[in-house]
């Protein structure tokens, strides 16, 4: 189970329902009978466990329910509004001010609230959808009143299209207002939680003049909110207890796992892979400089008779069964000219808040690459930006947010896992470039059995989390400093350099390599197979 944020100062749970019910009369223009939507809450609220999650058109309106999500847009004002009046009563009742505020409105009760745009998690993969909402079934919507549980899925109005990394999915994504009665809280942009509330409907928040809409729409257009009653809990980076299953994986079968990624029986660029997924950003150096973090360039055989057009597929495919959270990219001049890869406030007709970027993705999220699909030709301002923004989050995993009257340099941490595709080195600054093998491709591997993958799941998840604990015993330390020493006078000797940059790297890659083994200790043996590793990458580079 994931530890709860720090527990909000929020509202007692009546009061936050009775709020909820009081603005749903008010909107839809007809009572429901409040004392029953409230026990009925409460009963929902006593078995955490079998809150079902939001599903759009499906879940009821007041229903309870549970929203795993993204936090797109935290950047709304908070939001004054008025709790029902003592004297409001739970029978229903006219709809309206008065059913709103009681008979007569005193102005001092009124409270703020914060306000913000949740998304489903871009590109979290089914298997982990599927672990982390088990068997939960969806509640029925309440016998009596006036909902329809069935309705048809309705799309998102376009006011909060642009609000998703994905911009092909337009209003069909999963997208919902959360309200949380706690005006002290803050939550940061691309962050993860599961939210439970009661859901109903609302108005978008304004954001300074944007009051005019695409046609049909305007600043009342009406979204899925939901109105939170408890504290939430973080998703994301993955918890390895998230993933349920009593087998073991060894780090061999992990390996062979990951082979499948290239045709070929490659177990250096397996490695190699498998320390990419397992890299986390854990510290930043003065100057936000990151650490903990590897990005890879996979370089694939030269030539058009060994091209494969199957390889960046099967690359996505590979890591997608492994890792919970995976964004292809298939780089374009299209993409790369009119996409936007960063967020950015904008303040135009048909759009309110902060409009999202390819890049704004949870933590963990491991964004894959295609360069073979960058064709020629001529960059304009917004690509330009887009490199910079792109460039960015490589150097130094951090994305720029784009807001009026800000520094360009503006922008929010990320920790994002990076892997490039293709068969030319990549532009990009990133940390290795790993040609793999061009001989033939090995027959096809057979199906693995669930246990086995849950188990290599598992262990990938749990290397990932252990990256604060790593052990580096004194003597291995000292053993790496003087093992150093003599690599650089032997290399003077050969006229050749080894200084802080191949230690530099070395270093990086040898935390991995530990923390890719069970015992989380760097020792002799792992740094010796550290060098053995580079020095058959670099070897593999010359003889491209």
């Amino acid at each position: 189970m994931p530890i709860a944020v720090t527990e909000p100062t929020m509202l007692p749970t009546e009061e936050i329902l009775r709020t909820a019910l009081a603005e749903h009369d008010a909107q839809e223009g007809e009572a429901v009978d409040r004392s029953e939507v409230i026990s009925k809450a409460f009963v929902a609220l006593d078995s955490p466990g079998n809150i079902p999650y939001y599903r759009p058109g499906i879940t009821a309106p007041l229903t309870v329910c549970r929203f795993r999500c993204m936090l797109q847009d935290t950047g709304y004002p908070l939001e004054v509004y008025m709790p029902p009046a003592e004297s409001d009563g739970l029978e229903g009742g006219d709809s309206g001010a008065n059913n709103l505020y009681g008979n007569s409105v005193d102005w001092s009760r009124l409270k703020e609230r914060w306000v913000g745009w949740g998304v489903e998690i871009p590109g979290e993969q089914p298997w982990i959808k599927a672990e982390l909402e088990g068997s939960s079934t969806l509640i029925s919507g309440f016998e009596g009143l006036s909902v329809d549980a069935r309705s048809s899925p309705v799309a998102l109005p376009t006011s909060v299209h642009g609000k998703f990394p994905e911009t092909s999915a337009k209003g069909s994504y999963t997208g919902a207002l959360l309200k949380v009665y706690d005006p002290e809280t803050s939550y940061q942009a691309a962050s993860t939680y599961t939210f439970t509330g009661i859901l109903s409907t609302s108005s978008l928040p304004t954001i300074d003049d944007q009051d005019e809409m695409d046609e049909g729409e305007s600043s009342s257009t009406y979204v899925p909110t939901l109105h939170v009653l408890s504290s939430p809990y973080p998703v994301y980076p993955l918890q390895s207890a998230s993933i349920a299953t009593e087998a073991d994986a060894d780090r061999e079968e992990v390996l062979d796992q990951l082979s499948g990624a290239f045709g070929v029986d490659d177990r250096l660029s397996a490695e190699f892979l498998l320390l990419a997924l397992i890299s986390s950003v854990t510290t930043r150096v003065s100057g936000g400089f990151p650490l903990g973090s590897l990005s890879l360039n996979i370089l694939l055989p030269k030539g058009p008779d060994a091209a494969d057009p199957q390889a960046f597929k099967r690359i996505v495919n590979t890591i997608s069964t492994v890792s919970p959270l995976v964004s292809p990219a298939e780089l374009s001049i299209n993409l790369i000219s009119k996409g936007s890869f960063y967020p950015s406030m904008v303040n135009a007709a048909g759009s309110t808040g902060l409009q999202s970027g390819v890049l704004q993705l949870a933590p963990s999220t491991v964004v894959v690459m295609n360069e073979d699909t960058l064709e020629g030709g001529d960059l304009k301002d917004r690509a330009v930006d887009n490199l910079k923004a792109l460039m960015n989050v490589f150097k130094m995993q951090k994305l720029r947010y784009k807001y009026p009257f800000v520094a360009e340099d503006f922008g929010m941490d990320v920790d994002l896992g990076l892997v490039v595709v293709g068969q030319g080195k990549s532009f990009l600054p990133v940390d290795l470039h790993v040609p793999i093998l061009s001989s033939q491709p090995v027959p096809g591997t057979k199906p693995i059995d669930d246990n086995r993958l849950k188990a290599i799941r598992r262990y990938i998840s749990e290397a990932r989390a252990a990256a604060k604990s790593l052990s580096i015993p004194d003597d291995v330390a000292e053993h790496i400093q003087s093992e150093f020493v003599r690599l650089r006078k032997k290399a003077t000797e050969e006229g050749k350099t080894v200084g802080e940059e191949e230690l530099k790297r070395w270093m990086k890659i040898a935390r991995l390599l530990a923390l890719s083994h069970p015992h989380r200790v760097l020792t002799k043996g792992i740094w010796e197979r550290v060098l053995s590793m580079d020095a058959e990458r670099l070897s593999r580079l010359e003889t491209r």
